[in-house]
C-alpha cells in the first residue's frame, strides 16, 4: 500500500542486509500481472467513451461500487449496450443487461497459476447450492468451446503443461498437493541507491509540502473490498487495533482531531453508549460523511479509512452497513491521498459506533505481563528454589514462583492454602489426581503426577490450554474458529454496543509506553479527551473461559447447571440453565455470555408480522431493534442459513448462560476413534480444538496436561508450555486453578535504542526486589516494561 519510493527503499534496506536470496526473493513480473488495475480501468473508460466497446463482460468484480471515483464508472457503463456480469448480486449486477450468479470457488473445479509459475487445482467440495456458473464454464460458452465441463478444461490444462506420459499418476499428485512445483527462478536485482535516495527525498519533499490532511485508504482486514460485507461473523469481529464492529469509522489520532476541531468525546449526546462526531472528507472535488474515531499512535496530519462498507446491493446483512469511502478515491490516489480537507459535517448528529474496547472488564487487576528479552534471558531459567525473599510469603508460608509469578501478583499475595481436610476435600470437590493419605498429588518414579483412572485402569485425561502472548498478533481468527465451530450467532450492532455480543473467545487490547514503564488507560474510552500518549505500545491478549478447578461459577449456580466433570472441564448443560446469570456476576474473568433474544432461530433483519405498519409509526413508538418484536411474529431462518451449524453442537435458545466448552465435541469425536482403533488415551495432537486450529502463529496449544510420555517422554506439548519459565495462571492469587494458562509476552528491543533505565531493569526486572528493600522497583500495576497490564481494555 506503500508508493514504489518506499517499496525500493525496502529493496535497498534488504540488498544492504544481505537479504535478498535467503529471506526474500523476487520474481520477474510481466504480461497482464505487471499491468496497473487504474491505468487497465482508465483505459477501458476511454475505449467506452470513443464507441468502441459495444459488449462489456464483467467477471468477479464490482466496478460500480469500487473503480476509482474521477472515472464516473458507473455513468460510462451505462452507455455499453450489452453489459454481461458474472458474480454476486452487486451493485454492478444492478446496472447490467445480464446476470449470472457466480459458483463459489468451493463449488466448481478451476486452476491457478502463480507468478513464478506454481500451477494449482482448485477442488469443488460441495455441488451448488443455487443454479450458478463457474468461470471456467462461462468462458468457455462465450468463447464457443465444444466442451464447457470445468473439469475436463482443468484436466486438459494440466496435460498441456505436463505431457500424456503418466497423466493419471500426476493429475492424482496434484489433487493430493494441491499444486506443482514452482516453475520459474526468483532473480537477484541490485540496488541502485542514488536513484533510491533521489526518488525517497522528493517523496519527503511532496509530503513537506502539503499542508493538508493525507488520507490514507486502506483494505478493511475483515471484509476486504466490499466481498465480504455480506458476511455478518466478518462484520461483527472487532478490528483488532480499534475494537470498533459493524462500521468503518475514518481513524486518526487525537491530536489531529484537536487541531481540525473535533472532540475526542465518544458521548457527546446520549451517555451510555459511545458516539462519533460525523466530518465530511473532500478530495478531488468529490467528498463522504463519515464518523470520525479517534485512534491512539497514529501519525499527526494522517486520516485512515477502512474500505468496502456503505455497500447498496449487497444482501441482507451488508447493505447499508458502514460508510462508502470509495467516492474520495481517485485513480491518481489509490493508495494515499494529499491535500484532503476534514471538518465536521454541518447539521449531522453524532453517530453511533458499536466498540468491544470496554466490555467485559477486570476491575483493574494484573492481567497482562510483558518483559524485554534480556531480562528473560537472564532471568527465565533462574533456580529460586531456597530464595526466601522470594519463596516466603508475608505469614512465613513457602511457595514455588517461576518468572513469570515474580512478575506478578503472586509475589504479594499469600500463598494458596487449602482449608479442607482430605475426605472434607473429596467430598467438596473432584479429584483429578491420585493422592496419599494425606491428600497429596501421587508421582510416579519420574516424579510425574499421576491422573486418576476410571473403572476400567484407564486414566481419565485432563485437558488444559496454553496461549503465547508473543506470537500472538491479535487477528482475532479464534474468535471466528470458535463462532464457526459451536454455532454462535450475531446479535447486531445495537446489541454489540449494549455489550451484549456473544462471542466466547476475545481479544482485550491495550495500551502502554516502554518509555515510562507504565500502563496508561485509556480514557478516551470513558469520556475523557486526554491522549493517553503520541507513541503508545500496544499489546493484545486473548481471554476466554479458563476452566478453573476451584471455578466461582459452579457454587452459585442454583440449579447445578455448570458443573465440573471427571476431565477438568468446566461444563455446560444447557437444558438446565434457567438465566440467573449469578455464574456471570461471580466469573472474575467475565468470559460468560447471556443470550438474550432467539438469535439462533430467526432472520437477522429479516421480516415480521405487521413490519410495514410498525415502521409507519413515529420512532418512539417504533422497537428499540427487531429482536423486541416477539418471536413468534419473527421470520425464521431459512434452510440454507441453517446449514453453517455444526451439527455435533446445540443451538442455544434465549435465557441461558454459555461459554468455551474447550470444543468438548471434538475431544468426544477423538475419543471413539481412538476407542475404535484400541488406542490407550488420545494421542498428543490427535485433536485441536477450532481457535487452536485456526491460529495463524500456531500461540494456542491444547491437549492433556499430565500426558508425560507423548513426544519421546518430554510430554505433551501444553505440559511444556505450563512448565515453562514464562507460563502463568490469569488471577492465579484468587485460587480459581485455571486449566487455561498464558504466557509472558517478550518484547525484542535493539539495545542502541533503548535509555538507560530501560537497560537497568534488564538487571533489575522484579519490581518488588527483596521485601524488605526500601528501593523497590514499582508497584504490581506498573512494572517494568510494561510487564502488567490494567484489566480495563483501552
Amino acid at each position: 500500500t506503500q508508493p514504489a519510493a518506499v517499496h525500493a527503499l525496502a529493496a535497498a534496506l534488504n540488498s544492504v542486509l544481505g537479504n535478498i536470496g535467503k529471506t526474500v526473493r523476487y520474481l520477474p513480473v510481466s504480461g497482464d500481472a505487471a499491468q496497473s488495475s487504474a491505468a487497465s480501468i482508465t483505459s477501458l473508460v476511454s475505449d467506452i467513451d470513443g464507441g468502441r466497446v459495444s459488449t462489456l463482460v464483467v467477471i468477479g468484480c464490482n466496478p460500480v461500487y469500487d473503480a476509482p471515483a474521477d472515472l464516473i464508472f458507473a455513468e460510462k457503463y451505462a452507455k455499453v449496450a450489452h453489459r454481461i456480469h458474472l458474480g454476486a448480486g452487486d451493485e454492478t449486477a444492478m446496472a447490467s443487461t445480464m446476470h449470472l450468479t457466480r459458483s463459489h470457488y468451493l463449488e466448481s473445479w478451476s486452476d491457478v497459476t502463480e507468478w513464478d509459475g506454481t500451477f494449482g487445482v482448485v477442488q469443488p467440495m460441495i455441488q451448488p447450492l443455487f443454479a450458478s456458473k463457474g468461470e471456467l464454464e462461462f468462458l468457455a460458452t462465450i468463447a464457443g468451446e465444444n466442451d464447457t465441463d470445468p473439469y475436463t478444461i482443468v484436466r486438459d490444462t494440466l496435460r498441456a503443461k505436463v505431457g500424456m506420459v503418466g497423466f493419471e499418476n500426476k493429475w492424482r499428485r496434484i489433487l493430493h498437493d494441491g499444486l506443482s512445483p514452482a516453475a520459474g527462478a526468483a532473480t537477484m536485482p541490485t540496488a541502485n541507491m542514488q536513484g533510491i535516495a533521489s526518488a525517497v527525498g522528493s517523496l519527503a519533499e511532496s509530503a513537506k509540502a502539503n499542508d493538508g490532511v493525507e488520507l490514507v485508504f486502506l483494505a478493511s482486514p475483515h471484509v476486504h473490498d466490499g466481498r465480504a460485507a455480506n458476511n455478518g461473523w466478518m462484520q461483527e469481529l472487532p478490528h483488532a487495533v480499534t475494537k470498533v464492529s459493524w462500521d468503518n469509522p475514518a481513524l486518526a489520532s487525537p491530536a489531529t482531531m484537536k487541531r481540525l476541531g473535533f472532540s475526542v468525546e465518544r458521548h457527546p449526546k446520549t451517555p451510555e453508549y459511545n458516539h462519533a462526531v460525523m466530518a465530511t472528507i473532500t478530495h478531488g472535488g468529490k467528498s463522504v460523511d463519515m464518523p470520525l474515531w479517534p485512534q491512539p499512535g497514529m501519525a499527526e496530519g494522517t486520516v485512515a479509512v477502512h474500505l468496502g462498507y456503505g455497500r447498496r446491493v449487497c444482501g441482507r446483512i451488508g447493505a447499508g452497513t458502514g460508510f462508502d469511502a470509495y467516492p474520495v478515491r481517485s485513480s491518481g490516489a489509490m493508495r494515499i491521498a494529499s491535500g484532503v480537507s476534514v471538518a465536521p459535517a454541518a447539521d449531522k448528529a453524532p453517530c453511533l459506533v458499536a466498540t468491544t474496547q470496554d466490555h467485559w472488564t477486570m476491575e483493574g487487576r494484573d492481567i497482562l505481563r510483558e518483559i524485554d528479552l534480556p531480562a528473560w534471558q537472564r532471568f527465565g531459567d533462574e533456580d529460586i528454589m531456597g530464595n526466601d525473599e522470594v519463596q516466603k510469603d508475608p505469614y512465613d508460608r513457602t511457595r514455588n514462583l517461576n518468572f513469570a509469578g515474580r512478575l506478578g501478583m503472586e509475589s504479594h499475595t499469600p500463598a494458596n492454602v487449602d482449608i479442607y481436610k482430605r475426605k472434607q476435600k473429596q467430598a467438596q470437590s473432584l479429584r483429578f489426581t491420585e493422592e496419599d493419605e494425606n491428600g497429596q498429588p501421587l508421582v510416579d518414579a519420574k516424579g510425574n503426577i499421576v491422573p486418576i483412572s476410571n473403572k476400567y485402569g484407564k486414566r481419565i485425561q485432563q485437558w488444559g490450554m496454553s496461549i503465547d502472548l508473543t506470537t500472538c498478533s491479535g487477528c482475532g481468527a479464534c474468535t471466528v474458529a470458535c463462532q464457526a465451530e459451536n454455532n454462535i450467532p450475531i446479535v447486531g450492532k445495537k446489541e454489540l454496543a449494549k455489550g451484549r455480543e456473544l462471542h466466547w473467545m476475545r481479544v482485550d487490547r491495550y495500551y502502554g509506553t516502554a518509555a515510562t514503564s507504565e500502563v496508561e488507560k485509556n480514557t478516551l474510552g470513558v469520556g475523557g479527551d486526554k491522549d493517553i500518549t503520541s507513541d503508545p505500545d500496544m499489546v493484545v491478549m486473548p481471554v476466554t473461559c479458563v476452566h478453573c478447578e476451584n471455578a466461582p461459577c459452579e457454587v452459585v449456580c442454583p440449579v447445578n447447571a455448570t458443573v465440573h466433570d471427571e476431565q477438568g472441564m468446566n461444563d455446560m448443560a444447557y437444558n438446565r440453565c434457567i438465566g440467573t446469570r449469578y455464574c456471570s456476576n461471580n466469573c472474575p474473568y467475565k468470559v460468560r455470555r447471556f443470550n438474550f433474544f432467539d438469535y439462533g432461530t430467526k432472520q437477522f433483519r429479516g421480516n415480521f408480522a405487521g413490519k410495514e405498519t410498525i415502521e409507519s409509526l413515529p420512532k418512539i413508538m417504533q422497537p428499540p431493534s427487531e429482536y423486541f418484536v416477539p418471536p413468534r411474529l419473527r421470520q425464521k431462518k431459512l434452510e440454507v442459513a441453517t446449514m453453517q451449524n455444526n451439527p455435533h453442537v446445540t443451538v442455544r435458545s434465549r435465557g441461558m448462560m454459555e461459554k468455551c466448552t474447550y470444543c468438548i465435541q471434538r475431544v468426544n469425536m477423538a475419543r471413539v476413534e481412538t476407542k475404535v482403533a484400541d488406542l490407550s488415551h488420545i494421542p498428543d495432537g490427535f485433536m485441536q480444538t477450532a481457535c487452536e486450529q485456526a491460529c495463524p502463529t500456531n500461540s494456542i496449544v491444547f491437549g492433556d496436561i499430565y500426558d508425560h510420555d507423548a513426544n519421546e517422554g518430554k510430554g505433551s506439548r501444553v505440559k511444556q508450555k505450563r512448565n515453562d519459565g514464562r507460563s502463568y495462571q490469569l488471577l492465579s492469587f484468587l485460587n480459581t486453578r485455571p486449566r487455561t494458562t498464558h504466557m509472558v509476552r517478550l518484547r525484542n528491543p535493539n539495545p542502541s535504542l533503548a535509555d538507560a533505565a530501560r537497560r537497568a531493569r534488564w538487571e533489575h526486572p522484579f519490581h518488588h526486589g527483596a521485601h524488605t528493600d526500601t528501593k523497590a522497583q514499582g508497584h504490581v500495576m506498573s512494572l517494568p516494561i510494561l510487564s502488567v497490564a490494567s484489566g480495563v481494555p483501552a
